[in-house]
């Protein structure tokens, strides 16, 4: 290893002597261009030769024989969130299991069937990160929530609106494996980082922004599902509740988009009260499920609020 010094030469400017024996190999001379480019550790690479960054095409085979569809699902998930291209499940009993490895297909955005025979289904991946944004996925993530949050009012009404929600919610859930792709990019790929704008830092807390936003939506919509098995007089106590946690979220949401650290505060303040009032609820044995939703439904919209209060 050679040390050289940094040398300041001018406003916005600085060089760093080369060594004499590397320029000589590549044969450079004076005025001739150099690539500069940092990696993902934050070290930087000078180059003589342009290099176009070249997508690594991955490929996965997940055997299913054996294997419970849960357990297919998470190794499926596994590798569309580390940036797989290429799935190819095999085994026996794929007929058997078809319609279910089909159903975890559809769990993900341009993930497509290509090939399929008795034995083995391929599916590409033809997502290109490059066309999506960080921050504009959570915003997505967000009007999707905001929808569920307000059409889960109409249960009370006696509206049977627990399917809509979990169409929402599977759609929901396709921009959350999306996010979660797009952050295990930004920290493997400085560059990529670069792109979307954010830091290594940023990038943790943007995935948990997101992680709660999912576990606001997959509350709403157990809340709506349990809701709808009562009678609409026996969950008329609840409205005002879930109206209140409507508006929690709302603030808290805010928080995030306007980085309000003391409105963050404020709302993560505002989470004992809102305890207070879910417990004064009479707990009975068929009501339970619903305080336990709107218990978790509260724990998931602060969690969003402490995350802000702690962004930089």
């Amino acid at each position: 290893m050679q040390i050289r010094r940094l040398v300041k030469t001018g406003s916005a400017s600085y060089t760093i002597s080369l060594p004499k024996d590397w320029v000589e190999r590549n044969k450079l001379k004076k005025g001739d261009i150099l690539f500069v480019k940092e990696n993902s550790a934050g070290e930087v690479i000078v180059t003589h030769k342009e290099k176009q960054d070249e997508q690594e095409i991955k490929e996965i085979t997940i055997e299913i024989d054996n294997k419970d569809i849960g357990t297919i699902r998470r190794e499926t998930i596994s590798a569309y969130i580390n940036n797989y291209h290429l799935f190819n499940f095999i085994g026996k009993t794929l007929n058997e299991k078809l319609p279910e490895v089909r159903k975890i297909l559809d769990n993900f955005l341009a993930l497509e069937i290509q090939e399929q025979t008795t034995t083995k289904l391929s599916a590409k991946d033809f997502l290109n990160l490059d066309e999506f944004s960080v921050n504009n996925t959570i915003r997505r993530m967000d009007m999707l929530n905001r929808s569920m949050l307000l059409d889960c009012k109409k249960v009370f009404k006696g509206e049977k609106i627990s399917e809509s929600l979990r169409y929402r919610d599977f759609e929901l859930d396709k921009l959350f494996f999306l996010m979660s792709r797009l952050i295990r990019s930004a920290l493997s790929n400085q560059q990529k980082a670069k792109a979307f704008k954010i830091t290594n830092v940023e990038a943790l807390s943007l995935w948990n922004i997101a992680k709660n936003i999912e576990r606001v939506a997959d509350s709403t919509k157990n809340l709506a599902k349990v809701l709808e098995e009562h009678d609409k007089k026996d969950i008329r106590n609840f409205e005002n509740m879930f109206a209140s946690l409507g508006d929690y979220y709302l603030k808290t949401i805010k928080a995030f988009f306007t980085n309000d650290r003391k409105l963050a505060d404020r709302v993560i303040a505002e989470k004992e009260d809102i305890e207070k009032e879910i417990d004064a609820l009479k707990v009975t044995a068929k009501n339970y499920k619903v305080i336990d939703n709107l218990r978790q439904l509260a724990t998931n919209i602060r969690n969003i609020g402490k995350i802000v209060l702690d962004f930089e």
